[in-house]
């Protein structure tokens, strides 16, 4: 899939830590975050949320707390499910 991709393109590869998604990656550093491979420049630093904390931080509660309010608002006897937040409770 890489070789098909257009020259010089960016792979960002944040699943790294889990050993990667894309078969050219491989764990490099905050010192030397980039490298080239068959023409790739690629991005793999693992964790890479720790560089900014503090706005990974938020953009995790921002995505996560419509389901968190969902759920309080529900209580622990609705059970797991797929339910779509915003709708009262109405699950996909």
């Amino acid at each position: 899939m890489v070789r098909s991709m257009k020259p010089r393109s960016v792979i960002m590869d944040v699943s790294i830590d889990e050993g990667g998604c894309v078969e050219t990656s491989r764990p490099t550093t905050h010192e030397h975050p980039v490298f080239v491979e068959e023409g790739m420049l690629h991005y793999c630093v693992p964790n890479m949320p720790s560089a900014v904390a503090r706005t990974a931080t938020h953009a995790f509660v921002n995505s996560a707390m419509p389901y968190i309010t969902e759920i309080a608002a529900l209580g622990a006897e609705a059970g797991p499910g797929r339910f779509v937040p915003g709708t009262g409770g109405q699950y996909a």
